[in-house]
């Protein structure tokens, strides 16, 4: 038997290479038995498989003879020679050995019984590709080397489930079986090697209970990480980000690393990858495709403009592409000032602020109708949070009566009778409470049923009490909560949100139903446990793994518990949604948990400047744009402004005016009329200029009056004559500022006129075409 085994780095080696065999995965055989060994240990075989009640002999005899008329040495050669593996589709490998099929259908068995018999001495070592592909060959009841205790551990597993988990023997019986390995040889890495091998959801599922049941037996540590951290892949660096998009040609990749290394202290990771989607797929690969030439960032005008033209207009958000290219060249401007580097790389930008004008107004049309949405939304809110409440109650009750009653007994609530069932019955988990509706026949498992009910109501009404963002959500633990005492002697209990988007940590005030609930779910994933559980959360803005922490929202694993993932929650939201008999088009994200809080918040008059400290803002304008301002308060809300401003003034400025006031105030506005149009001072002011109209700048000319003031005009030149002609030159001064006071006037005078036209015509005003 062979103990060593290849490492995932060896394996990624051989994936890379694309090897179809990966021998380096797979152990050397038993090198030689002969026909005879291999008919004595199909005889116990036979026995051990079925208590010899059928004989796979003429089966078996068929693959054996068939194997020895292939070339080669060892039987595994033989096998390597037929071509099995390399025959696509489960069960097709039959199509090598031509009669096969039809002799295993005369014995009543499946074909595979001759791989099984050579498997179980040690003798073939089919790859682990085909054996995940033809999952019907035996394995289980052939491999000597295999524990007892698989069985056992297998099935107190799948007991502790309330639904169907995957098999997890199955990884480890094919592992057994491409390497020779005995049970308790097996690592994580082979299991990790697996999954890369045959890379499925299915897969990936049943290698994840394999490491829950390595651990089971003691073979695995209780405390490893999960077989979903031991599998993934680390997070790519710069480097390998640029490298997997081939840029060409390498001094332009290398700018490319340069650059997003730069900018990568200030984003996170997600954002770091989508900026280098933006940069190296959608402007550079085109840009190169179009001109294979190009070694620059000179882009010429036309190869610019049809990149504008032919590809940024096929994406979704255009705009997106079009700052980052944009940001990139602004930034190697700003750069190459200092940096002999970045400024052989400076080059004219292509693109221009009239490119990205529209970003605006689109954001603006997003936050529109995001606005009205949540304006149809919030009308049903209530609606909604009753229903989920309702539902919670009506399925623990339902999964109260229904373990209270017997196996196969009938039981009935709120006058609708229900079948107790068998666990074995449709595939059902001995963990699950399977029930059938006597009156619509349908069959759950009532276990799940009440677990989807209570977390739609945990999610939804802590998104709705707190105004958190999901990932807030996600991150809340047992030790978020804690007491306050402040000088009064008032205890307040307080929930602390960790640093999130804004990296901001901020302590939200828990009310007495976000308490019932935050409780109620510590009680729920606690458990019989004196504490909540340790899970691990995968964070994936960052993807990176958090350390194990007491998280809330964790599903119910025995060996790995692993904290809900954002579409977990959403599929929860979209539950009460139906449950609500909202399900009509109606969509309620997280997020819209959280613009509702907002809107409700500054509603019912919390400052936002205080409303930005609650949902952790760094800029009031971002709060502000969370909350949808409903018409009626506006109006309610600029009311109960006047209100307040008039509540401020002496009570005898709102005393109704005497009749002497009146005429007092009639009699100012009749004296505002003078000569040349109208005086604009204001009431009980007294004229400031000694009624020298024509230099006032309070004078509002009346066009009406331009004769009058041409002629006032024309004296004022005659005045200036005679007083240069006198000597006059104290009047002289006057004379003149009087002229140009009367030349403003006039001007105003056809301003009024021309302004007073456009208004009449409407199709002539300015920036519009005229008729003529």
């Amino acid at each position: 038997m062979v103990n060593d085994h290849s490492t995932i780095e060896d394996l990624d080696t051989v994936l890379r290479a694309n090897s179809p065999g990966l021998a380096v995965f797979r152990a050397p055989s038993r090198p030689t038995i002969s026909r005879d060994e291999l008919v004595t240990a199909m005889r116990i075989l036979r026995d051990e498989a079925n208590n010899g009640t059928r004989d796979y002999r003429p089966l078996t005899e068929l693959f054996i003879d068939r194997l020895l008329s292939l070339p080669g040495e060892t039987w595994q050669e033989r096998w390597d020679a037929s071509g099995a593996e390399a025959i696509p589709g489960s069960g097709s490998w039959t199509e090598a050995f031509p009669g096969l099929r039809e002799r295993a259908a005369a014995v009543g068995t499946g074909p595979g019984m001759g791989i099984s018999l050579l498997i179980s001495v040690d003798a073939l070592r089919p790859s682990v590709q085909f054996l995940s592909r033809n999952g019907r060959i035996r394995l289980g009841n052939v491999l000597p080397w295999s524990s007892a205790g698989l069985e056992g551990a297998h099935a107190e597993y799948f007991a502790a489930r309330t639904n169907t988990p995957p098999d997890g023997r199955r990884p480890l019986w094919v592992i057994q079986a491409a390497t020779g390995k005995h049970l308790t040889e097996i690592t994580g890495d082979d299991l990790v090697a697996y999954t890369r091998i045959v890379d499925t959801k299915n897969v990936r599922a049943s290698a994840g209970v394999a490491w829950d049941l390595l651990k089971m037996l003691g073979i695995a540590p209780t405390d490893a990480p999960s077989m979903h951290q031991l599998a993934f892949r680390e997070r790519r660096d710069v480097t390998q980000v640029v490298a997997f998009y081939n840029i060409e040609p390498a001094p332009v990749a290398d700018m490319f690393a340069c650059y997003l290394r730069s900018r990568e202290a200030a984003l996170d990771y997600s954002s770091l990858r989508q900026l280098s989607y933006e940069l190296l797929r959608n402007f550079w690969l085109p840009i190169r495709e179009k001109n294979p030439d190009q070694n620059d960032l000179h882009v010429s005008p036309d190869l610019g403009r049809w990149w504008k033209r032919e590809f940024v207009v096929t994406h979704a958000d255009t705009h997106r592409t079009l700052f980052a290219v944009r940001a990139l060249y602004r930034d190697i401007a700003s750069w190459s000032t200092h940096d002999a580097y970045w400024a052989s790389w400076a080059a004219p930008s292509f693109l221009t602020r009239t490119d990205t004008s529209g970003a605006m107004k689109r954001k603006r049309r997003v936050q529109s109708e995001t606005h009205q949405r949540i304006r149809r939304l919030m009308p049903d809110l209530p609606q909604l949070m009753e229903s989920v409440d309702r539902d919670k109650d009506r399925q623990q009750a339902l999964l109260a009566a229904a373990t209270a009653c017997e196996l196969g007994g009938i039981f009935e609530l709120d006058g609708t009778r229900y079948f107790r069932m068998e666990r074995h019955q449709r595939g059902f988990s001995l963990a699950a409470i399977p029930i059938r509706n006597e009156t619509t026949g349908e069959v759950v498992s009532q276990t799940r049923s009440e677990d989807r009910a209570f977390w739609a109501w945990a999610s939804a009404h802590v998104l709705h009490e707190t105004g958190i963002r999901i990932e807030e959500l996600l991150e809340l633990t047992a030790t978020a909560l804690f007491t306050f005492q402040p000088v009064n002697g008032e205890r307040l209990l307080l929930l602390q949100i960790v640093p999130s988007k804004s990296d901001r940590e901020r302590v939200l005030l828990v009310s007495p139903e976000l308490a019932h609930v935050l409780a109620a779910i510590r009680q729920r994933v606690r458990g019989e446990e004196h504490q909540v559980p340790l899970a691990v959360r995968y964070d994936n803005a960052e993807q990176v793994f958090s350390p194990p922490l007491p998280f809330l929202f964790q599903t119910h694993h025995r060996a790995n518990a692993r904290v809900f993932s954002h579409s977990t929650i959403r599929t929860y939201l979209n539950y009460a949604v139906e449950v609500a008999g909202l399900s009509d088009g109606t969509k309620l994200t997280p997020h819209d948990f959280r613009r509702i809080f907002a809107t409700d918040a500054l509603r019912a008059g919390l400052p936002v400047h205080i409303l930005a400290k609650v949902m952790g803002h760094l800029n009031l304008n971002t709060t502000q744009g969370y909350a949808a301002v409903f018409d009626e308060d506006v109006a309610r809300h600029f009311r109960e402004f006047v209100d307040r401003r008039r509540a401020l003034r002496p009570v005898e400025d709102y005393r109704d005016p005497t009749p002497t006031e009146i005429d007092e105030f009639q009699e100012h506005f009749a004296k505002r009329k003078v000569e040349l149009g109208s005086c604009s001072r204001g009431y009980g002011t007294p004229c400031i200029h000694e009624h020298a109209c024509i230099r006032c700048p309070m004078l509002r000319p009346d066009p009406a009056q331009r004769q009058r003031l041409e002629s006032i005009r024309a004296n004022l030149v005659e005045r200036r004559g005679e007083a240069t002609r006198m000597g006059w030159l104290g009047e002289l001064e006057g004379i003149e500022i009087s002229l140009r006071a009367a030349d403003e006037k006039l001007a105003q005078m056809t301003r009024i006129v021309r302004l007073t036209l456009e208004r009449r015509a409407p199709g002539t005003g300015p920036g519009r075409a005229g008729s003529g």
